[in-house]
């Protein structure tokens, strides 16, 4: 039977100025299902404000499909009838427009700003649901949250952001400034830097996502939960760092696809993820009474059964990009000092990681449960991490 879904939010749905032809995020949802109708109306850039407000499509790109056209989209809503489904994807472009006048911002007015822009999110967030609901009361509601940028590259100064936050540096408004962000788009910081960037950004995320949980202004929805599912050292997910690839539209289609087809709207709020982290496609799901509580960006679906499957996996990419460096001649003197091919328990990869154990220094190790979450950047075990079973 055929089933109408609605599209709303930003480019991680309206994806096709950053792919080919055909290899979109709605075009994979067809694919995968095509007895549905899927009626797209996201658009690139768009914020809450737009979604609330209206916004000229083309503002942030430029294209076909994003011509010089005012659009409102919760007018357009109204003219729209029998929609099955909702899907909802937006607030990624708020975050990333507001936080960068923060950088100028002395201390504490820095902090009480941040707070703003996040409870006019959190607000907007949940205006946006009341409008949907209150125009179509029997469409069934999903909402995505936004997964983490890709951190291997910063052209949108993310992560330079979150560390000059985390240093409580205030930016000039200046020549000087320019120079600052010029160095760093050179020659990037330091990993531990760069955990700590990624450390603030996931904060800012769990503090939004879990307010958007706990005052939800309706009782029946699923949430497809990309942030859990993307694995932001992935490449292969990405495009100009916050954009899904034709990798990352598939990854989009086939979490949305399933909640749509096995989510039960008449029983309580699910989260749904399908982390790219793992080996193969394995969904997950969690019952929202608990995530609003104890949600977290990373680890959310991490268990000790599989945690040391993911720790090899991730070991040996840092292996390997470690060996690649200065044009591989770096292979001729790395060797691992932890035997990945045998049986490990996650007690010895963290005392491997603290350097506690006879062979080698641990620090690769480390840097991998870093970048997993699993230790924080002055090397305590994360809250939630799945170490703390053996803590």
């Amino acid at each position: 039977m055929l089933k109408k879904v609605l599209l709303l939010g930003d480019s991680t749905i309206d994806n096709c100025y950053w792919v080919k032809e055909g290899h979109t995020v709605c075009d994979y949802l067809q694919l995968n299902q095509p007895d549905n109708e899927f009626i797209n109306y996201a658009v690139d850039g768009f914020t809450t404000d737009s979604i609330l407000y209206g916004e000229y499509k083309d503002f942030e790109v430029i294209s076909k499909y994003h011509p010089h056209e005012y659009f409102k989209t919760l007018e357009a809503v109204k003219d729209v009838k029998e929609i099955d489904y909702i899907v909802l994807s937006v607030g990624g472009n708020d975050l990333r427009a507001q936080l960068e006048r923060l950088i100028f911002i002395q201390e504490p007015n820095r902090e009480e700003e941040l707070e703003k822009i996040t409870d006019r999110l959190v607000r907007n967030y949940h205006e946006i649901i009341e409008e949907l609901k209150s125009s179509l009361p029997d469409a069934k509601l999903i909402i995505s949250f936004q997964y983490t940028p890709f951190i291997k590259d910063d052209p949108y100064l993310i992560y330079f952001l979150m560390d000059v936050l985390n240093r409580k540096e205030v930016l000039p408004e200046s020549l000087y400034a320019y120079m600052i962000v010029k160095l760093y788009s050179w020659f990037g910081f330091s990993e531990q830097r760069s955990n700590a960037s990624l450390e603030r950004l996931h904060s800012i995320m769990t503090t939004v996502y879990q307010r958007i949980m706990q005052d939800m202004p309706c009782e029946s929805y699923a949430i497809a939960d990309m942030t859990n599912t993307f694995d932001y050292f992935d490449p292969s997910l990405f495009t100009s760092q916050i954009e899904p690839s034709e990798n990352g539209s598939k990854v989009i289609a086939s979490l949305l696809s399933h909640v749509i087809n096995h989510h039960d709207f008449a029983s309580n709020p699910k989260l749904y993820a399908q982390p790219t982290i793992l080996e193969g496609k394995h969904t997950f799901t969690k019952d929202v009474t608990t995530a609003k509580i104890d949600w977290q960006p990373k680890n959310s679906f991490i268990t000790t059964q599989n945690a040391v499957s993911i720790f090899k996996n991730k070991y040996l990419k840092k292996l390997n990009e470690d060996k690649g460096k200065y044009f591989g001649l770096n292979g001729f003197f790395i060797n691992s000092n932890i035997d990945i091919s045998n049986e490990l328990k996650l007690s010895e990869i963290y005392k491997h990681a603290m350097g506690h154990l006879n062979n080698g220094n641990g620090h690769r190790t480390l840097s991998v449960l870093k970048q997993l979450g699993w230790v924080k950047t002055e090397n305590k075990i994360s809250e939630n991490s799945t170490l703390n079973s053996i803590s």
